[in-house]
């Protein structure tokens, strides 16, 4: 049966700090998928570093060469002369795949979707098109190998990162997409929200980060699932996303909740993160019947705020300056909470009375996790939080 075996070493060049990685495969043909499929989890470094390899061998005929002769360094191979093997002289296992494992292999590649590969690099899907010419067909066939794109990572010019997001816009046409965008500055989002736009009903999973005006985002979203708002300066009309069915998750960043109108009814999961007022906080959490994950981010708040019943929700992080002077301490009401994290900057020992009250409050008797952490370290306060709450079954304490 036929065989193929890469063998290599992994050695680095003082001159130049780069890394030459390299490993030893040994498989056969039936074997191959199991090698593939269960030996490498999705997106393993062993994984993209055999696609390097197969890189670095800058042609499957030079590979094919250095398959007959694993002990000669690739570099010294010739690309056309007696050492060099006709590609037709004998199948390759690599080169006979069906097309649908050639797929799936290339989807394993990338990141879970939505997470966004970078737009260059060996981890980017353009690396998969410029391997061998019926892989690259492959490739450029599969729209799900470019429907999630992240701007402004790094890596090469605003020019470019248009024209490339640009591509593979057009590449991952019918698919929905996921779209990152965290701006440095504000002229640079401005200048790429415009190619956005007429792509809105694909949206799925949007993140904008550095926005200055949420106008140009007005309109129907039927695929939107997740929302990801930084605006920078909130002078701005209020924008709806009503017209987005399918969304349940939101996030809104230093970003004021009087200037976005959102579905909260159909919310599941949500995540407020700034010096939100505990009037904000209740105002939307009272919206949000149906939520079932939540993170909060609270400094600034008042004297009081009213009851605030939440029959679904399951998961809750809490982030307060202190929780004894929270007026959210006796206003949630949690009777589904499992898991519990609360981050307190300036805790001390009457923190415990505060999440006990706290807790019989939200009527808490489900909960399996609690996580706390504060940022001042207050002796005997570790020891104190783990006398308090003998009967939860995960706790951790963290300063």
């Amino acid at each position: 049966m036929t065989r193929i075996m890469v063998d290599a070493s992994r050695r680095v060049s003082k001159s130049t700090g780069q890394y030459f990685w390299a490993f030893k495969l040994e498989f056969e043909y039936a074997e191959l998928c199991l090698s593939l499929f269960l030996a490498f989890r999705p997106a393993s470094r062993p994984f993209k570093l055999l696609l390097a390899v197969i890189l670095r061998a800058r042609s499957f005929t030079r590979l094919a060469s250095w398959t007959q002769y694993p002990g000669m360094p690739i570099s010294q191979l010739k690309m056309g002369g007696k050492d060099e093997l006709p590609l037709n002289s004998k199948p390759y296992p690599v080169l006979i795949l069906p097309t649908e494992i050639v797929v799936e292999i290339f989807l394993h590649f990338l990141p879970v979707y939505p997470l966004c590969p970078p737009l260059v690099g060996i981890e980017s899907p353009t690396t998969l098109s410029q391997i061998y010419h019926d892989w690259r067909e492959i490739a450029l066939a599969t729209p799900a190998l470019w429907r999630a794109i992240s701007f402004f990572n790094g890596g090469c010019s605003f020019e470019r990162q248009v024209a490339i997001s640009n591509t593979w816009i057009r590449r991952s046409h019918p698919l929905p997409l996921s779209l990152r965008s965290v701006a440095p500055t504000r002229d640079s989002l401005d200048a790429i929200v415009p190619h956005f736009l007429p792509h809105r009903e694909r949206w799925e999973y949007l993140c904008m980060h550095g926005v200055d005006t949420l106008t140009a985002f007005d309109g129907p979203m039927p695929l939107l699932r997740h929302l990801d708002l930084y605006v920078r300066t909130p002078r701005t009309a209020v924008i709806t996303f009503n017209t987005a069915p399918l969304l349940h998750s939101v996030a809104l960043i230093y970003t004021s909740a009087n200037i976005v109108g959102l579905p909260w009814a159909q919310v599941t999961t949500l995540r407020l993160t700034g010096p939100f007022m505990s009037s904000v906080c209740v105002s939307i959490l009272r919206q949000t019947s149906n939520l079932v994950h939540c993170e909060l981010q609270t400094l600034a708040y008042e004297a009081a705020a009213p009851d605030v019943t939440l029959l679904r929700l399951e998961s809750l992080k809490l982030t307060v300056n202190r929780l004894d002077e929270h007026p959210l301490q006796k206003a949630l009401i949690l009777p589904a909470l499992r898991r519990l994290t609360l981050i307190e900057y300036d805790a001390n020992l009457k923190s415990v009375p505060s999440l006990e009250m706290f807790l019989e409050k939200a009527g808490c008797a489900r909960l399996e996790e609690l996580h706390i952490k504060t940022s001042t370290p207050v002796l005997g306060l570790g020891a104190a939080y783990r006398t308090a709450f003998p009967s939860i079954p995960l706790f951790n304490f963290l300063y």
